[in-house]
């Protein structure tokens, strides 16, 4: 079985999509993964629907960036991120009841493990190919041009795209539930701070394996529990009335937050990818000096003498010791020790976590901006042109899971009412005659406040 999950991607492409079709079917038709009628499952971080309404499957091998958007993007992050966690322990903040107890049991199904396995072979391929294609590293690199490339990078970062999505939040009608949106985008990978990175501390690869630790440890608090760097974040959600428990906001995710999450744990559990790997650190902890200052700045800005900011205090202080502890301590010893082939991979993991960094920034400022339209522009009540309706009906309290608008799409209640979320804090009920078109590239779920008859333009959902 591990030869055969290795060399999945060797499979020819009908063979390969028929295994990938029936693990996937396998592996979604957990009750912990089948679509729910409530939008949170508070204090249950193993109970995460995975499909939605929207998803007929994937019809390519690989994305575009311009892809990560999508409801197919959407479905195979939530289904990979929930493959990857199942090397991590979650626990209820209360004791297991029964329900709990059987989801727990579910998560950690070995079977399941051996499905996600084989799963993850295709949607590694679909989601990070784009990635390994973004960055092209030529030319010939030694300590001495990485460390000038390095410098500079420390010079001109000015994270001014971040700087953009805070002012953008901050100038909002509704400042506060953007931000709260924002901290939820964060929460997915925050609140298991350092967990993927551990995959890389163990095995035995000398003194560079010890300094790895270190940064470890300085996440975890030094087994301190109230100053753990995900400790601190969980005193951010909370002190914004936020849930703090991972994954209670699972159908606010936007596709792009979860990508970051599943890059970090998809180079840090392919162990051949651990010099990428010392290459995204270094830039994350070299940047993250930076962008906690500008989170920082906007939480105090939206939230005043309620902001919470330890969480980012305590990166500003410790971020720069670890960039200095990454290049020195292990950069610099790894490409002493193995040469250019590691170093441009090195190079190649640095370049990719800008990729991605950038992809997670686009995709909150997309949602952010829409959530502001909504709140500002009546003339997204109006239906598409040129398109054909289709009548729908759902009864009172039902729910189509949180999808992505693929395309321009467009929502006509007939009777009753329907109630659209956006994010945390924004939802937008339409009565009997109200309309609304959705833009690409939304999050967004429908529920009916009521029993309701509507339209949806153009016809491409099922029945709620």
């Amino acid at each position: 079985m591990t030869q055969f999950i290795r060399e999945l991607h060797g499979v020819p492409a009908p063979a390969a999509a028929l295994v990938g079709d029936a693990a996937l079917q396998a592996f979604v038709g957990r009750s912990i993964y089948a679509e729910s009628k409530d939008l949170i499952h508070p204090d249950n971080p193993f109970r995460r629907p995975l499909l939605n309404d929207a998803f007929t499957g994937w019809d390519c091998e690989e994305y575009t960036l311009d892809d990560l958007c999508s409801n197919g993007s959407l479905v195979a992050n939530r289904v990979l991120l929930s493959i990857y966690e199942q090397d991590f322990v979650f626990l209820p903040r209360a004791s297991f009841d029964a329900g709990k107890r059987s989801a727990f049991a579910e998560f950690y199904d070995r079977n399941a493990r051996v499905t996600g396995e084989i799963l993850s072979c295709r949607l590694e391929k679909l989601l990070f190919s784009c990635v390994s294609k973004a960055v092209h590293v030529s030319g010939d690199w030694d300590v001495k041009s990485f460390e000038a490339y390095f410098e500079d990078f420390k010079q001109r970062f000015r994270a001014e795209k971040l700087s953009h999505l805070m002012d953008s939040i901050a100038s909002m009608r509704d400042p506060v539930g953007g931000a709260r949106m924002f901290l939820v985008q964060m929460a997915g990978d925050f609140l298991v701070e350092s967990s993927a990175m551990t995959r890389n501390v163990v095995g035995n690869y000398g003194p560079v394996q010890s300094e790895l630790f270190k940064v470890v440890i300085d996440e975890c608090g030094y087994g301190v529990f109230k100053t753990k760097h995900s400790t601190l974040f969980e005193n951010v959600l909370q002190s914004q009335g936020l849930d703090p428990i991972p994954h209670t906001y699972w159908q606010l995710y936007l596709p792009t937050s979860m990508y970051l999450n599943n890059y970090y744990n998809c180079i840090c559990r392919d162990h051949a990818s651990v010099f990428r790997y010392f290459g995204a650190i270094l830039q994350v902890e070299t940047a993250f000096r930076l962008t906690c200052e500008i989170m920082a700045r906007m939480m105090k800005n939206v939230f005043g003498p309620s902001a919470h900011i330890e969480y980012f205090r305590e990166h500003t202080h410790i971020d720069d010791h670890h960039s200095r502890m990454v290049m020195d301590k292990i950069v610099v010893p790894i490409v002493e020790s193995h040469g250019e082939f590691a170093l441009r991979e090195i190079v190649r993991g640095f370049e990719e976590s800008l990729v991605v960094g950038d992809q997670f920034t686009a995709g909150i400022q997309h949602q952010i901006d829409w959530i502001d339209r909504v709140d500002r522009d009546d003339a997204i009540r109006r239906l598409p042109a040129c398109a054909q309706p289709r009548p729908m009906r759902a009864g009172s309290g039902e729910l189509c899971g949180t999808k992505m608008a693929d395309a321009e799409i467009g929502y006509q209640v007939m009777s009753g009412r329907l109630d659209f979320v956006f994010g945390v804090d924004k939802h937008l009920t339409l009565a009997a005659g109200d309309c609304i078109t959705i833009p690409p590239n939304v999050l967004y779920g429908v529920k009916a406040v009521e029993d309701c008859e509507y339209r949806v333009y153009p016809a491409e959902e099922k029945e709620a």
